[in-house]
């Protein structure tokens, strides 16, 4: 399994589906969201719990899209998104202070679906994402090393279009 493909695939689906949380979450997945980050946060230095922990809150963000493909696309890359999320969070626990680095980050992701905002759900699920993939070293061709944002890429214009602005 490569790493980085997998990142990269959980860039634009997790940052969407925070998006789309963060507009039609209910109260319930508020809730539901806000348990996992208590229990999450007392397990900061645990590797198994905080990997099932951390699974659970993207999960429960899938959920409050109430879109059932979101967290069907999520349940299908189970094995990958685990393997991804072990080796985050084992990063996460040998590079003090990651774990609490890493709280902070699912904390803003929950504000952000809190609070409504789509487009600062998904910037906060990108750049939490960007952020281990850069602690993992992960090089994802085509995007921004500290966004995870696409790289503009110069083209030539097409002659059509040229011979129009002549």
């Amino acid at each position: 399994m490569e790493l980085s493909s997998v990142f990269e695939l959980r860039l634009d689906l997790e940052g969407a589906a925070a998006g789309l949380a963060a507009v039609r979450r209910t109260d319930a997945d508020l809730a539901k969201l806000s348990g996992i980050l208590i229990e999450l946060g007392e397990n900061l230095h645990d590797l198994d719990a905080g990997v099932e922990l951390d699974l659970a809150f993207h999960v429960a963000i899938a959920a409050a899209t109430h879109n059932p493909y979101y967290g069907a696309l999520l349940k299908y890359l189970n094995l990958q998104l685990r393997q991804a999320v072990h080796a985050a969070r084992y990063n996460a626990l040998v590079n003090e202070p990651l774990p609490q680095t890493v709280q902070r980050e699912h904390l803003a992701v929950y504000d952000a679906i809190r609070t409504g905002n789509a487009n600062e759900a998904r910037a906060a699920v990108m750049l939490h994402l960007q952020r281990a993939a850069c602690h993992l070293e992960l090089d994802i061709p085509g995007r921004d090393r500290d966004s995870g944002m696409l790289l503009a890429v110069a083209q030539e214009p097409r002659r059509d279009t040229a011979a129009r602005v002549e």
